[in-house]
C-alpha cells in the first residue's frame, strides 16, 4: 500500500467475503464518506458500510512478555492428520467443549507432544522443537487456520504468540487472535496407558 493511509472499520466478514472473491493483483479501496468504503477491481465496484471505530475494542498488540512457538507447515499438516481428527467437528453448539481443542506441551527442551480427545479416543503426536518451554490448549479450528495462512504467505513457519490470557496466530501480514483455556485438558491422569 502506498498511497494515503487509511484507518476504517467494517465488518470482518462482509471484508473477507468480497475480497474471497476478487482474483486481480490489483485492488483499490478508498473512502467515500465518512460512512461509506468503496473496493474496486478493473471490472467491478463494491461498496461497504463503515461502522463506528468506538464500538471497536482496543487491543494491546506491543507483546512484551509473551512466549513464542513456530511452527512449520509440516507438523501444522501433520496435527491436521493425525490429532485433529480425534476432534469433535467445531460448531457452535461446541465453542466450549474440550472435545474441539489439542493441547501443546513442550516435554523436554527439543520435544512438543500434541494431545486430543474426542471423549472416547485419544490422539498423541510427538515432534521435534526448539523454543519457549510452553503448556496451552488451542482449538482445532486454529489449527486449520494456521494452515491456511501458511498458504497465502510468504512464511515458511507459523508463529505463535502466547501471553497470559490470549494466543495469536502470527505471520508476515496476519494476526489472529484467540483465548487461552485455564483448564487441563486433556486430563491423562485418569488414563491407564
Amino acid at each position: 500500500y502506498k498511497e494515503n493511509e487509511i484507518n476504517n472499520l467494517v465488518k470482518a466478514k462482509i471484508l473477507f467475503d468480497y475480497l474471497s472473491k476478487i482474483t486481480t493483483k490489483t485492488i483499490k479501496i478508498q473512502q467515500v464518506d465518512e460512512r461509506l468504503l468503496q473496493i474496486t477491481i478493473p471490472k467491478s465496484c463494491f461498496e461497504i458500510n463503515l461502522l463506528d471505530d468506538s464500538s471497536f475494542p482496543i487491543l494491546d498488540f506491543s507483546f512484551s512478555n509473551e512466549k513464542k512457538i513456530e511452527l512449520s507447515n509440516l507438523v501444522l499438516n501433520n496435527i491436521s492428520q493425525k490429532i485433529k481428527p480425534f476432534t469433535s467437528p467445531y460448531s457452535i453448539e461446541q465453542a466450549n467443549s474440550p472435545s474441539t481443542r489439542i493441547s501443546l506441551n513442550s516435554i523436554d527442551t527439543n520435544l512438543m507432544e500434541c494431545i486430543s480427545s474426542d471423549g472416547k479416543r485419544i490422539a498423541y503426536y510427538k515432534f521435534n522443537y526448539n523454543g519457549d518451554q510452553v503448556k496451552f490448549t488451542i482449538e482445532n479450528k486454529a489449527i486449520e487456520l494456521g494452515l491456511q495462512i501458511l498458504s497465502t504467505s510468504k512464511d515458511e513457519n507459523l508463529t505463535i504468540l502466547l501471553t497470559d490470557k490470549d494466543y495469536f496466530l502470527k505471520s508476515e501480514n496476519t494476526l489472529i487472535k484467540f483465548p487461552i483455556f485455564n483448564t487441563p485438558f486433556p486430563n491423562l491422569s485418569t488414563v491407564i496407558l
